[in-house]
Order: structure tokens, then C-alpha cells, then sequence
């Protein structure tokens, strides 16, 4: 029911993903800590969610940081492992997984797959601002409506 919109949406999260993830690890030589630490927790939680998914233990914790050269791979890998999880056409489904509280918690695969995306787009935009304050040059600029349009032309 929704995979072919989520696919869409996931698609343009891993392109605005790696739009910042490149610019970091290729075209800051030394990127602020704090930088490199919000796109580690964006990777981190995706991994998380996909893994909660899937009954599958992390490997990685939500705040846990990653060498900006690590970035791309990760993404690409949050990427296909969300993609493979669409190809399945269960977002219906419910997920029955333990939050970081410690507690026990039911949400569907589709509510949870959105959330992934609002996470991303919410700390992409703490990203951007933080490079603009640090006077970083040829920002990306990702949104969703420009991505669309080129790739419906």
C-alpha cells in the first residue's frame, strides 16, 4: 500500500544523506565534532530502527560516532536494508521491540519507517545550520521538491 511513496521518500533521504555525508568526509578537511556527531547519530538511529525491525541485534549505539570516511558505506547500507524491508510489502505489520527506556512497545513498520525519515530531515537541518555558523562553503542544498522535479524531467 505505501512502499512505492516510502521507497520515494527513502530514495530522497539517501541522496540528502549523501549529499552532507560527501561534503564532510570530501570537502571539509576537518569537520566540527559536533557536525560529525549528529550525522553519526542520523546513520546510527536509522541502523537502529531497521534492526528493531528485523529482531536483529544493533551494532551500533544511537550517540555511538563514526569517522566521516565511514559515512557513505553506512548510508548506503540503511539504505538497501530499507529498501529490501519494502520489497517485502509488510509496513502494515506491527513491530513489537524494546525502546531505549527499557520498555516493551508496538508500533506499525509504516509509522516507524516515517518516523526514520523525520529523524533524518530534522537533524540534516541541525547539520545545515551548524555548517552555515562554521562558515562552510558550498553547502549542499537538499529539499525535497527540487529533488522531484529532477527526477521527473
Amino acid at each position: 500500500m505505501h512502499s512505492d511513496w516510502l521507497e520515494d521518500k527513502f530514495r530522497f533521504d539517501f541522496e540528502a544523506n549523501a549529499a552532507w555525508t560527501d561534503f564532510l568526509s570530501n570537502v571539509i578537511d576537518d569537520p566540527k565534532p559536533e557536525i560529525v556527531r549528529i550525522i553519526s547519530h542520523i546513520l546510527n538511529v536509522h541502523h537502529l530502527w531497521i534492526r528493531r525491525i528485523k529482531d536483529m541485534p544493533v551494532e551500533s549505539g544511537d550517540w555511538d560516532t563514526f569517522e566521516p570516511r565511514h559515512f557513505s558505506r553506512l548510508n548506503y547500507q540503511n539504505f538497501q536494508e530499507t529498501i529490501d524491508l519494502l520489497s517485502e510489502n509488510g509496513e502494515d505489520r506491527i513491530i513489537t521491540y524494546i525502546n531505549s527506556d527499557n520498555e516493551d512497545m508496538e508500533k506499525s513498520m509504516y509509522d516507524i519507517l516515517y518516523h526514520i525519515l523525520q529523524h533524518s530531515a530534522h537533524h540534516r537541518g541541525q547539520v545545515a545550520l551548524l555548517c552555515s555558523k562554521e562558515g562552510y562553503e558550498n553547502r549542499p542544498e537538499v529539499n525535497y521538491i527540487s529533488w522531484s522535479d529532477t527526477k521527473n524531467v
